[in-house]
């Protein structure tokens, strides 16, 4: 049985495991991640951008051996304070992480203004961008900033507040 999440979070780690796999374990991973190890039963993968990611299993005895291919989508999740537990928004990120620019898309179209602010890891304000009703995509500028990782919130009237991480190059 390989054991692997449906999807995954921006910045979060999960476990990929094997259970009852006779013989080696190895993993290939091709998308946004780093991992503590690829040889075992059980690895562990941070997710540090969003896409598809593709992986691969191989389980290896003296005669014998299979490879189990399969992908997961790991977007920018959203977190709502209080709730205390992430949930995956139709808000995106992309690219991400953000070479200079990137695009905010907020799923669909916004049905009343909002205001989007980036946020350093100091907790700074670097931006904030009025945004109009009937808005679907937002593009962000990151040019004159450093590496590093920001926090974009969406804010409207009446509305949960929404927070997504981005990593910038």
């Amino acid at each position: 049985i390989i054991n692997r999440p449906d999807r995954g979070c921006f910045g979060e780690t999960v476990e990929f495991s094997v259970d009852n796999a006779p013989g080696s374990v190895s993993w290939n991973f091709n998308g946004p991640v780093t991992t503590n190890t690829t040889v075992g039963r059980r690895v562990q993968v941070t997710f540090v951008g969003a896409g598809p990611l593709s992986f691969s299993v191989t389980i290896a005895t003296d005669d014998c051996t299979g490879v189990f291919r399969d992908q997961i989508m790991v977007a920018s999740c959203v977190q709502t304070p209080g709730e205390g537990e992430q949930a995956v928004n139709t808000a995106t990120i992309y690219p991400n992480p953000v070479p200079r620019r990137t695009v905010l898309d907020f799923g669909e179209e916004l049905l009343a203004p909002a205001t989007v602010v980036v946020y350093n890891m100091n907790q700074n304000q670097i931006a904030s961008y009025p945004v109009a009703a009937y808005t679907r995509r937002l593009e962000l500028s990151l040019e004159d900033q450093p590496a590093g990782v920001y926090l974009v919130q969406i804010i409207q009237p009446g509305q949960p507040l929404h927070t997504l991480r981005m990593l910038k190059l």
